[in-house]
């Protein structure tokens, strides 16, 4: 388990501020159920809040020192981040000295406010008291992608399509025939026999990170292939097509790296059918562009 969770840096002012993003999953090992849905541990945005900002001032000291936490004045909860949304990330460092450091932040999901943390005082350690530098700086390096100066982030909210029944049946069955990260989070939209649109959040809280690869997480093709794979079965059966098993992936062409951070959407079309075979088409779009397309063949259960 890790306890990393700043998914990626889009925005660093070094030893001023600094802005960052957390997708909220279902592979998160820190959800709470006490709510209507799954959602992130309130003291975990906190958490996560701390991070961002400690990212900050590290990488002002070179690695050399890290703050760890011990004062602050207050943190305000406002409302749940639940699973399939992304926190923004904002922390302000007020006063940075080689012994303390002085800053405050606030999380949102969609511009609304889910916490906020005030007046917050870390004294300045040895960074080799407590971990490796080197380690501490390419885990830097692994989450510092900042946007582009036309580029905005992306922040999604399951309030958006929450009345659709297909999205309530897919909610329903997660992790029920596959687990999560086999999973799209959720549906964008769904038209029997025709196609269907869904969404994922990638996050450094896969486990498959740890190996995948250790300095530079990548999303590993297998993975995105089953997930389409769950997505156009989930389809099938929300269009009453029944009696047909994956037969062939072909085609596939992926142009660039899916990492933590990242949100993919893939849009699956049925582009021929008949009695025997159904071939789909998967588009797979980043930041609005499209970077992958494969096809998926069925063939009728003999």
């Amino acid at each position: 388990m890790r306890f990393l969770f700043v998914d990626r840096i889009i925005k660093l002012n070094e030893g001023k501020s600094i802005c960052g993003i957390k997708n909220i999953t279902h592979d998160d090992a820190f959800l709470d159920n006490s709510f209507s849905k799954p959602n992130f541990y309130f003291s975990i945005v906190g958490e996560t809040l701390g991070q961002l900002a400690a990212w900050n001032i590290m990488q002002h000291s070179d690695f050399k020192l890290r703050p760890v936490a011990g004062i602050f004045a207050s943190i305000r909860f406002y409302r749940p981040a639940f699973v399939g949304e992304t926190l923004f990330l904002e922390a302000n460092i007020d006063s940075l000295q080689e012994n303390a450091a002085n800053y405050h932040g606030k999380a949102y999901v969609n511009g609304e406010l889910v916490l906020s943390l005030d007046n917050a005082l870390a004294p300045m350690l040895p960074m080799e008291t407590f971990i490796d530098s080197t380690l501490v700086r390419d885990q830097f390096n692994q989450i510092y992608r900042p946007l582009s100066a036309h580029s905005s982030p992306t922040s999604r909210s399951h309030d958006l399509i929450a009345d659709n029944p297909a999205i309530k049946s897919w909610e329903r069955d997660v992790g029920k025939n596959a687990p999560p990260y086999f999973q799209f989070d959720q549906i964008n939209s769904l038209v029997k026999n025709q196609e269907i649109i869904a969404t994922k959040s990638i996050s450094l809280a896969f486990a498959y990170f740890l190996d995948h690869f250790p300095k530079k997480p990548v999303l590993p093709l297998s993975v995105l292939i089953e997930c389409t794979h769950n997505l156009t079965k989930f389809f099938m059966s929300q269009s009453d097509i029944r009696g047909f098993r994956l037969a062939e992936i072909s085609k596939v062409k992926i142009r660039d790296f899916i990492q933590p951070g990242d949100h993919i959407i893939c849009h699956l079309k049925l582009k021929s059918q008949d009695s025997n075979q159904l071939i789909f088409q998967a588009t797979i779009i980043l930041d609005d562009k499209k970077i992958g397309i494969f096809f998926l063949t069925f063939i009728k259960e003999a």
